[in-house]
């Protein structure tokens, strides 16, 4: 069986081959196995966010986001305010 991360890394790596509904799937997998108490769990969201940008779910991308902001606020965690601007035309 595939660990996590190494799923997260394929999800990503098509991503950038532009398979964009593999990655949001395999994205949508790992988010059912991961807590969100994890760094594992942010790095998903982000990606899950990157990707529904991609395919011009709007709405979606900006709720990936939105929870990221929430972590932040509440976990103190960093985050890339350019991409997620970037991504969601701001």
């Amino acid at each position: 069986m595939e660990t996590l991360q190494h799923r997260i890394r394929l999800a990503f790596d098509l991503f950038d081959k532009g398979d964009f509904t593999k990655a949001e799937q395999i994205y949508s997998e790992c988010l059912d196995e991961i807590s969100k108490n994890t760094e594992l769990y942010k790095d998903v969201i982000f990606g899950m966010g990157y990707v529904k940008a991609h395919m011009s779910k709007f709405d979606e991308a900006r709720n990936c986001y939105k929870e990221l902001i929430k972590m932040a606020i509440v976990m103190g965690i960093r985050l890339n305010w350019q991409c997620i601007c970037t991504n969601l035309e701001w």
